[in-house]
């Protein structure tokens, strides 16, 4: 799990789900000002960074996200249900510091949620008792509503749940609902990620 670095935006969390791809959340890539992505030579992977240490880095080079991301969209929750992005990265960094898969598996509602907050930035932070708290139905795609915390930086972060006694992602945290002073984070499942790695 490490950083995806955006250049004049705040960071999101990525984690590699192959040799050398990595899944995150596709507002990450969008540039505000152009109302449009940013190119992929721009973005960087930062893979356990602590502090100024961290145990990989690579350049993207290109990256997949859904055909219905519209990333000149003002509604946020208009593109909740399509917000991830594979990217591909010029490194094969998960041969040396293995990989998570996704699970489309059922779970009991309960999960490790990893990200790179930006109140404890560059600390990866992980909450080891995450809970489903109830889901919320955004043009067709059913999302998960947790009780994780949310703040910016874990956006693209995994919720990750114990399959065969190894962890798991099964969701990935796209944003939150509510008030600023009360938001409650969301998740997109893995079962709603195009991504061939799901299973």
């Amino acid at each position: 799990i490490g950083r995806v670095l955006v250049p004049a935006a705040s960071t999101c969390t990525g984690t590699l789900i192959d040799t050398a791809r990595v899944l995150t959340a596709a507002h990450c890539l969008v540039n505000r000002s152009h109302d449009g992505f940013v190119p992929p030579s721009a973005l960087r992977f930062s893979l356990g960074l602590v502090g100024d240490a961290r145990r990989g880095f690579a350049r993207v080079t290109a990256y997949r996200v859904s055909p219905d991301f519209d990333p000149t969209a003002r509604n946020i929750r208009r593109n909740m249900p399509y917000d991830w992005a594979e990217l591909e990265i010029d490194q094969p960094l998960g041969l040396t510091f293995g990989t998570i898969a996704l699970t489309r598996a059922p779970t009991d509602g309960q999960f490790a949620a990893a990200g790179y907050p930006g109140s404890r930035a560059p600390h990866l932070v992980v909450h080891q008792a995450c809970r489903r708290i109830n889901y919320v139905a955004i043009r067709g795609v059913t999302l998960i509503l947790t009780d994780c915390p949310g703040e910016k930086g874990v956006s693209g972060g995994p919720l990750l749940t114990r399959v065969g006694g190894q962890y798991r992602i099964t969701a990935i945290q796209v944003g939150t609902v509510g008030s600023e002073a009360a938001s409650e984070p969301l998740a997109l499942p893995a079962a709603a990620i195009d991504i061939a790695a799901t299973r």
